[in-house]
């Protein structure tokens, strides 16, 4: 019977560029990413030492660890598309409160402005009232003298 050994599954995605550039800080991987790769780094050292073995029981090991593996395997990417999915139900609703909030804020600048115009003139209003209250005043001293 001749050994055979499973294919090995990479611990670590193949390097790919991001589609554009990301905007502030770099991404932390999540909790779940990091014990994936934690468990999947501890299998594959295990595999390793029980492929280094020339019995024919360390064969039978090998192919069970694989297909435990790809059963692992499977299951990561399942919770990890569970992941995925809810994270970008997270980032929708965040993106809806920012768009709430900046028609909040569209609308309190306008209020603004429209305050800010009211008190110009208001301004100029105390401004015609004080000359024509000191044309008065100085109107009564003329006469009154």
């Amino acid at each position: 019977m001749a050994l055979s050994t499973p294919e090995r599954v990479s611990a670590t995605p193949p390097q790919t560029q991001p589609a554009a550039p990301s905007k502030g800080r770099p991404r932390k991987p999540s909790v779940k990413v990091l014990e994936v790769q934690r468990s999947l780094r501890t299998r594959s050292s295990a595999s390793r030492s029980i492929q280094n073995e020339p019995s024919a029981s360390a064969t039978v090991a090998s192919e069970r660890e694989g297909e435990t593996n790809l059963e692992e395997v499977v299951s990561l990417i399942i919770n990890l598309k569970e992941t995925i999915t809810q994270q970008t139900r997270i980032v929708a609703n965040q993106n809806s409160i920012i768009d709430s909030f900046r028609a909040d804020l569209a609308e309190i600048k306008s209020e603004q402005q429209g305050l800010k115009n009211q008190n110009a003139e208001l301004q100029e209003e105390i401004r015609s009232l004080q000359a024509q209250l000191n044309t008065f005043s100085e109107s009564l001293r003329s006469t009154g003298s």
